[in-house]
């Protein structure tokens, strides 16, 4: 089972408490669901990894580890599920979640010229929040469900494969 192979680099909890800036969380890191790779804290990890991977703001991943920690599931899992949306991945997927909110809200959708300034930010980025955002929302809530769901069943179906298995084997 995976498990064994992620138990291996997963961090440990006293590791994380001890890193700079770590400090405010204080005893909520001790809380087991955060550190153990389970079904339920492994589902509920993927589906807030998969829904803050979709948050279009910067340091995604304070975010995830913060609603991790607050529902209390697997922090490692949503983290890593965050870097869904990478910098090699995050300019086609925005730009799908703002075709869909442009879609959904009735817009016409088109290319923006992308520029780091403070004016583009103040005139282009304007127009175009809305359906970003809307877009995101909605992709991110589907890919939270389906991630949730997808973990469970993939669970399931290692549970089973791993019975058949062991009633196979012949017993000493």
């Amino acid at each position: 089972m995976p498990r064994r192979f992620l138990n291996r680099w997963l961090p440990k909890p006293g590791r994380i408490r001890s890193q700079t800036g770590m400090g405010f969380f204080g005893r909520l890191l001790d809380k087991r669901d955060l550190w153990q790779l389970n079904r339920r804290s492994t589902a509920r990890a993927a589906a807030v990894g998969i829904f803050c991977s979709m948050i279009p703001v910067p340091f995604q991943m304070l975010v995830a580890t913060a609603i991790s920690v607050y529902i209390g599931c697997n922090v490692p899992v949503a983290v890593a599920m965050c870097w869904i949306t990478n910098p090699l991945t995050m300019g086609p997927i925005f730009f799908g979640a703002y075709k869909v909110g442009a879609w959904i809200l009735g817009m016409p959708a088109h290319a923006e010229r992308f520029e780091i300034s403070l004016d583009w930010l103040l005139t282009t980025f304007a127009g175009i929040w809305p359906p970003l955002v809307l877009g995101c929302a909605l992709i991110g809530i589907a890919g939270a469900v389906f991630g949730f769901y997808g973990i469970h069943l993939a669970w399931r179906v290692a549970v089973v494969r791993e019975w058949r298995s062991r009633r196979r084997s012949p017993r000493a």
